[in-house]
């Protein structure tokens, strides 16, 4: 942002913690991250998420990739996705 104050810095930030905020509040942890974490969602996060149009969360098809990564200790990146391979993540 060229040219870019204080000012517009701490309004963006403001608004991303009051976008934040609430859901971590609420849930402790960000929903639409749950696959990522191998964490199966809630009833009280499915309902936010109908009421949300799915926000952020990935795909069904995506989250079952992403729970069989978890489950095999694997992170398969975007490029990796395209190309067919995966990397061992160590805990």
């Amino acid at each position: 942002m060229d040219g870019a104050k204080v000012e517009d810095y701490t309004y963006w930030f403001c608004a991303l913690i009051d976008a934040h905020k609430p859901i971590v509040d609420r849930f402790g942890h960000y929903p639409y991250r749950n696959a990522y974490f191998g964490r199966e969602d809630t009833a009280g996060e499915e309902e936010w998420f109908e009421k949300t149009g799915d926000f952020a969360r990935p795909g069904k098809e995506e989250r079952e990739k992403l729970k069989v990564d978890f489950e095999r200790g694997v992170w398969t990146g975007l490029d990796e996705r395209l190309h067919g391979e995966a990397k061992r993540v160590s805990p």
